[in-house]
């Protein structure tokens, strides 16, 4: 995807949370791609990131009996332990292929 294309999504997905939200969130951060890219979050961007993620995955909210995205992707993006714990932790994991 380039720049531009990421850009305007992020735009549309900025409107879009606005109107899930009934008030237009926070603006997201206007570079997003950087090695250092997790540093510009804050609990309430990463929150809302989750928003749209659980909508896009259909799932009926974004935390559940046995699992919790709103605190996965907020220890994973803003705790450097635990995104070094983890990253270690799935060196040799691949995502299965299709069939």
């Amino acid at each position: 995807m380039t720049v531009a294309a990421s850009t305007k999504l992020q735009e549309k997905l900025h409107r879009d949370l606005g109107q899930y939200y009934g008030e237009a969130p926070l603006k997201p951060p206007s570079t997003a791609y950087s090695h250092e890219c997790h540093k510009k979050l804050s609990p309430e961007l990463v929150r809302d990131g989750v928003v749209v993620l659980a909508s896009y995955l259909g799932t009926s909210g974004s935390s559940g009996s046995d699992f919790d995205l709103y605190k996965l992707n907020m220890a994973y993006l803003l705790d450097p332990e635990i995104r070094a714990t983890f990253n270690a932790l799935m060196k040799d994991w691949y995502p299965p292929t299709r069939h």
